[in-house]
């Protein structure tokens, strides 16, 4: 149940970046499964594709960057997971080793790097891409996100991403 609300939550992530479901005949249109959702007739695309967005820009100077991400609004489904994780509701991964981390050690990187969603500034989604010949539409299943937390360094330099936690909605 919790990795449908999981699902659920991340797809409306995705929606906010402009992809849309489209109706037979368009063309260059982009949806996304939802959870269960049959994907057989489907033409398989990419496995395990990797695609990272900056959903909070380093710099106002940079209008391209900016305009990416002008719709999205994650402060809310972001609560809502640092909140699971502290009840210990879902399961969080290592984002580097992907390894499941245990309660105690998801609470301590709460407390090490704390939960100020205004620092989640950078989103890393494994995905896989299907085909619909049909409608000519391109699906993503998103099956993990990953949080980075950003990390100011010294003046001058851009900030570092920081692995935060993995979660599947899988």
């Amino acid at each position: 149940m919790k990795n449908v609300a999981i699902s659920a939550l991340l797809c409306l992530v995705i929606a906010g970046y402009g992809c849309r479901s489209g109706e037979a005949g368009n063309n260059n249109v982009t949806g996304t499964a939802s959870a269960g959702e049959d994907l057989s007739n489907l033409i398989p695309v990419a496995s395990d594709i990797v695609s990272e967005i900056i959903v909070k820009p380093a710099s106002a100077d940079d209008p391209w960057e900016l305009e990416k991400v002008k719709g999205f609004n994650g402060d809310a489904m972001f609560l809502s997971l640092l909140k699971k994780i502290r009840e210990g509701k879902i399961e969080v991964y290592d984002c580097i080793s992907g390894e499941p981390l245990s309660e105690e050690d998801a609470k301590k990187i709460l407390e090490e790097k704390g939960s100020d969603v205004s620092k989640i500034a950078k989103l890393q989604f494994t995905e896989d891409w299907y085909f619909n010949p049909t409608t000519n539409e391109i699906i993503k299943k998103v099956k993990s996100v990953s949080l980075g937390y950003e990390s100011l360094r010294s003046e001058g330099l851009p900030p570092a991403y920081l692995p935060y936690f993995r979660i599947k909605t899988e």
